[in-house]
């Protein structure tokens, strides 16, 4: 059976702290021992500088290689999508969402080619931290990447910045009332519902991917939303690191089985 695992993480400000890699490379080897065969990474910061050279430094560490969208907001916002090709996943061409409108940072989009399956697309998305009004408008516009299957189905993880849709209370009291009411409107889940299925939510996974710090929220903030029909999904995991957290966000994972797809190859 094909299956295919992929993966969506926010590295926090790119894994820097004060221009030291130190988190960055720890987070690296916790990933790499996951071994996805694609990841959507969100807070790519200044991976691109040739100053740097983090790009190739993390395709190295990871065996994969990365295909980045600038973010509206500056390179520290910047997203990307990374694929193992060892795994049989060919890259085929870009289809990046970089424009200012709707988007608030950017969307990652390629398509690739997977061995025994055919056309498959991923994406990485980055949704706005403080508009629900935006983050509406972004849910909205993915509807015409969704729709594209004559390219193949869709896989795309991402930070989307608010509840998901019929989210358990956290028991929590919100530092700010303003951001309570910001954070738990659920118009851009219910756009993305409309269009593609949430892994989690299909499964009954509500694991929080955000709020293990003591002065957040916890919810599952990191979602894997695809256009594959259900017999195709079968996991969805949330890493819970021991010890000091790495990021404000936890990796989550989506297990697929592309044979059982009604879009797999025919024999």
């Amino acid at each position: 059976m094909r299956q295919l695992v992929v993966g969506t993480y926010n590295f926090e400000f790119g894994g820097f702290d004060k221009g030291n890699p130190a988190r960055l490379h720890r987070q690296l080897a916790m990933l790499a021992e996951a071994q996805a065969d694609a990841w959507a990474f969100q807070e790519c910061s200044n991976w691109q500088d040739d100053r740097t050279r983090t790009q190739g430094m993390v395709e190295e560490t990871l065996g994969m290689r990365g295909f980045f969208a600038r973010s509206n907001r500056g390179p520290g916002g910047d997203v990307a999508v990374f694929i193992r090709e060892s795994a049989g996943i060919r890259f085929v061409e870009p289809r990046h969402e970089e424009q200012p409108q709707p988007y608030w940072h950017a969307v990652a989009h390629i398509i690739t080619e997977v061995d025994g399956f055919g056309l498959l697309r991923l994406a990485s998305a980055h949704l706005a931290p403080a508009s629900p009004n935006q983050r509406t408008s972004e849910a909205e516009s993915l509807q015409l990447l969704a729709e594209k299957d004559a390219m193949g189905p869709l896989v795309i993880g991402g930070d989307w910045n608010a509840f998901l849709r019929n989210a358990p209370d956290p028991g929590v009291d919100w530092a700010h009332e303003g951001k309570r009411r910001r954070k738990t409107d659920t118009r851009a889940a219910e756009a993305l519902a409309e269009f593609m299925t949430d892994v989690g939510e299909l499964l009954g996974i509500r694991t929080p991917t955000v709020g293990h710090r003591s002065d957040r929220v916890p919810y599952q903030c990191d979602r894997i939303y695809t256009s594959l029909d259900a017999a195709a999904i079968a996991g969805f995991e949330v890493v819970q690191e021991e010890g000091d957290p790495l990021s404000d966000h936890r990796p989550a994972f989506a297990t697929f089985n592309l044979s059982a797809s009604m879009f797999a190859l025919s024999a």
